[in-house]
């Protein structure tokens, strides 16, 4: 026991762990073994696995998960977590959970003050053509389980208003335009129409798929053939068509060296202006960046050019149809508008790695230049290409408080200025050794997942399953949030991963980091959403940045399984709440055939109900002392205006009128609000899924007689056989 003077003072031990004590004054142990009746951390309410390693006392039933016990070394070391009145601890474990959740609240929000959240994401089906608003859900991997505290925000983001696109004017600029790039080209100026050429014919481009999308058709990327105008005297290669005729290694030599100028002349971490478009993963994908254009607005004079950056965030190359289209679209950009226009590299801007793809039988880079252009020409051109990717930039800081980087931190053990400093070209021999790894670990880290059964292998930088070097590390949330609070930024954007069956985004590391990837329906097998990330000042919060994912939904959405229709409400605070499932008994003795739910989760914050009863509410991890029946979430969605989405078959999509304007059949309607309840509005499927539920419920209550009777009839004719043995053994 600990000295009856001290209250619950922690401290770190040389082994990582915290030295914590129990409002009852005993001192916590480290261990994995958990308790019979209590498996909840008593701060964030978690149930924590068997076998996961926590703090325990062995005397109470009391535990606190590993999470939150390092969300204790950093914010509370030398402080205590209990406090006293008159030398007396206050031994309440809700007294504790709310100073914990107190700490926790100031440090975000500390961090609020920087960057926030948007409360929902946009969605078009591309058929439907309807720009539909979303809340954020845990399902389809849009929000990670490791973030608990993260403060949403309602608010809108302030953007230019995009203009309408008419059709006969880019024919007619693309008629006039066409004589100027057949005759011999070797002025920058002979460059820039050139780059205007290719901006212009890839607008009609957009406009060619917005009509393929009117007339019901929809594909993927490498089964495009786009129907070119009638006038179009060249060869249907959509390459030669793109460029004009003529010649094609002339032309692209001349964009990516004017684009190595630009290059050469702007630093290794770009200074983007907000507000501004992030986008991830393209790789060779021309119609799903075409189709983004087509809905949010795209990069040329006649949208939002003049008033929003782009960033475009690697991993453009590789694997795709349409890569040396979607290279000199990018070049020509970057010509056009050098201030607007920003281009980071990743890890498939590489030379060894094109080639590499290309030995693993996919379509490299250098395949693909070859095919075009044949044997001569491809490689001019792929060589030309690289002697522009070495002087890429390696980052790109949004509003100075988003950090976009390819692939991640690495170890974390880096600053800005130590990247700024780096001498470029970076060739693709020097790349893994460049600034001690620091780069290599800048295109290929990626972020540790949050692991409740080994929570240890989710923090710290540990060794990479990409590549057998011990150089290449994965970071962990301790490290996201150490680098970003020594840095000044809010928020960390990278891309470089996508998952088979989720969100074009992906928020993790309690809101520290966030996932972007724009190549939909990735190498025309996988089921993924595209898009990218709005980042742009809030409306109402002068001086705070609001991030925003605005994505174009997959194909062959139907061939998704059918999860369960009850999504996650927000509470008061504008958290996420989690949806937690009533564990089952661990055995059929009468010692384990009760289960107790957490003991401050038994009632309903709104109507107090019990809920021991309920096979599953809804939890507050970052509050602490909210719960919610799904009978009220119910209830609550009942007097809200929501709309319909009958024919949406992918049933985690939860649609409401919020945030922007919801638009339905390219008509607008009016923006409905829900007044000023804080609870997320659910879909009136979640009202029949509920009723289905108490269906349920009342279906087994109906059979528990016969059950109890079976049961009684078993016990009975257990006694009659323990008696007639105790009789046999008498006589």
């Amino acid at each position: 026991q600990a000295c009856p003077n001290s209250a619950a003072k922690m401290s770190c031990t040389s082994a990582g762990a915290l030295s914590v004590q129990c409002p009852k004054g005993h001192r916590l142990h480290w261990s994995d073994h958990g308790l019979i009746f209590n498996r909840h951390c008593v701060l964030c309410r978690g149930e924590i696995p068997r076998s996961a390693p926590r703090h325990r006392c062995f005397l109470c039933s009391y535990n606190v998960c590993y999470d939150c016990s390092l969300h204790i070394s950093r914010s509370t070391t030398g402080r205590y977590l209990v406090e006293s009145s008159s030398g007396v601890l206050i031994g309440a474990p809700r007294k504790i959970a709310e100073l914990f959740h107190k700490r926790v609240k100031r440090k975000q929000d500390g961090r609020a003050m920087f960057v926030e959240i948007s409360i929902s994401h946009d969605a078009v089906e591309p058929l439907a053509g309807a720009i539909r608003t979303y809340r954020h859900s845990r399902k389809r991997f849009g929000i990670a389980d490791d973030c608990r505290f993260v403060v949403y925000s309602a608010d809108r983001i302030l953007v230019p208003e995009p203009a309408v696109v008419d059709g006969d004017l880019c024919l007619a600029a693309d008629s006039q335009e066409k004589e100027l790039v057949h005759r011999e080209l070797t002025a920058p100026a002979d460059v820039v129409r050139i780059a205007a050429f290719v901006l212009n014919r890839c607008r009609v481009l957009t406009l060619i798929v917005g009509q393929e999308l009117a007339a019901r058709h929809d594909c993927y990327d490498s089964a495009w053939v786009p129907t070119l105008p009638s006038d179009a005297s060249e060869d249907s290669n959509l390459l030669r068509w793109i460029l004009g005729g003529g010649d094609l290694l002339m032309k692209l030599q001349l964009l990516s060296t004017e684009a190595r100028s630009i290059f050469e002349r702007q630093p290794v971490v770009s200074e983007v202006s907000v507000p501004a478009k992030i986008f991830g993963d393209i790789h060779g994908q021309l119609r799903d960046l075409l189709m983004l254009f087509h809905f949010y607005g795209g990069p040329d004079p006649a949208h939002d050019i003049a008033g929003v950056s782009y960033v475009f965030n690697g991993d453009w190359v590789d694997r795709g149809r349409h890569q040396l289209e979607v290279v000199a679209l990018l070049f020509a950009l970057k010509v056009l508008y050098p201030e607007r226009i920003w281009l980071n590299r990743g890890n498939h801007e590489d030379m060894n790695q094109n080639r590499k793809v290309s030995r693993d039988g996919a379509l490299g880079f250098d395949r693909v230049c070859n095919q075009q252009l044949g044997e001569v020409a491809g490689n001019a051109v792929f060589e030309s290409c690289h002697r522009s990717f070495e002087w890429l930039p390696l980052a790109a800081r949004v509003g100075e408080k988003v950090l976009v980087v390819h692939g991640g931190l690495g170890n974390g053990e880096w600053t800005l200025d130590t990247l700024r400093a780096i001498e470029r070209p970076l060739e693709a021999a020097s790349l893994e050794k460049a600034l001690d790894g620091i780069v290599y670990n800048i295109l290929w880290s990626d972020p540790l997942l949050a692991d409740r059964a080994k929570p240890a292998q989710s923090f710290g930088a540990q060794q990479s399953p990409r590549s057998k070097t011990a150089s290449m590390r994965n970071f962990g949330r301790d490290v996201t949030e150490k680098f970003c609070k020594r840095e000044g930024l809010g928020m960390v954007v990278r891309s470089h991963q996508f998952r088979k069956t989720g969100r074009c985004f992906e928020l993790m590391h309690d809101g520290w980091l966030m996932r972007i990837f724009s190549a939909r329906n990735y190498c025309g097998r996988h089921l993924n959403d595209g898009g990218f990330l709005l980042v742009g000042y809030a409306e109402q919060a002068s001086g705070t940045l609001l991030v925003k994912p605005q994505a174009v939904e997959r194909l062959d959405r139907s061939e998704l399984l059918q999860s369960d229709t009850l999504l996650e409400p927000y509470c008061p605070a504008s958290h996420l709440m989690d949806l937690v499932q009533k564990p089952k008994a661990p055995g059929c003795g009468v010692f384990f055939r009760r289960r107790r739910l957490d003991r401050r989760c038994c009632c309903c914050t709104e109507c107090g109900s019990e809920m021991e009863e309920e096979s599953s509410y809804f939890m507050c991890r970052g509050c602490g002392d909210y719960c919610l029946c799904t009978k009220c979430a119910t209830a609550l969605s009942h007097n809200c205006a929501v709309a319909e989405d009958g024919d949406d078959s992918d049933s985690d999509l939860d649609e409401v009128g919020m945030g922007p304007e919801v638009h339905k059949d390219n008509v607008a309607t009016p923006n409905v609000r829900a007044g000023n309840d804080p609870i997320m509005l659910h879909e009136l499927k979640t009202v029949v899924a509920s009723e289905v539920t108490e269906r349920t419920v009342e279906l087994k209550t109906r059979q528990l007689p016969t059950l109890l009777g079976t049961r009684q009839g078993c016990l009975t004719e257990k006694v009659e056989l323990r008696d007639q043995h105790q009789q046999s053994f008498s006589r």
